[in-house]
């Protein structure tokens, strides 16, 4: 009896339950399209924005390695540092605000970027450089330390460097 009643059961005439098919793992979902987006223009602006970072300090590493080469004994040594830095100059700024500068105009320039103790050492140093008398040892190398010291500090300017001695 127990068999009948099982093959007479309802139950017995009901099939497996089937399953729908997997949930594929492609296409992705919208969310990780965008987070993908999201990372490849990150990716690209720091590369553009390394670049022109490289670029904005080409000639800032040129000149120091200029400055590096000239021959410290030769009697136009601050003339050459003189155009060196004055080729340095405008390579970072209009060449019209820097090309009449000279003298006491130029040395108060080169001045807004130095620290207040190092200012007014460019007129004993640069000064000279027509006068015919070469510098002496502890002159060159103060001088050297000078233009070196302000590559380093000037160059590349801020923009607020840019914009206050664009006023001068």
């Amino acid at each position: 009896m127990s068999n009948v009643a099982m093959a007479n059961s309802p139950l017995a005439s009901l099939q497996d339950i089937q399953l729908p098919p997997e949930i594929g793992s492609w296409p992705p979902a919208i969310g990780y399209w965008l987070v993908l987006g999201v990372i490849i223009i990150l990716c690209l602006a720091l590369v553009l924005w390394m670049k022109k970072r490289q670029q904005q300090r080409r000639a800032r590493k040129q000149a120091l390695a200029l400055l590096a080469k000239l021959k410290r004994e030769q009697p136009d040594f601050s003339n050459q540092v003189n155009i060196l830095l004055k080729r340095a100059a405008m390579s970072y700024y209009p060449r019209h605000s820097l090309a009449s500068l000279n003298d006491e105009a130029w040395f108060t320039w080169l001045d807004q970027d130095l620290a207040s103790h190092r200012r007014g050492q460019w007129q004993p140093l640069l000064g000279q450089r027509f006068s015919g008398k070469a510098l002496t040892d502890a002159q060159t190398l103060q001088l050297q330390a000078l233009a070196q010291h302000w590559l380093v500090q000037a160059l590349p300017p801020t923009r607020a460097q840019s914009q206050r001695k664009l006023v001068c």
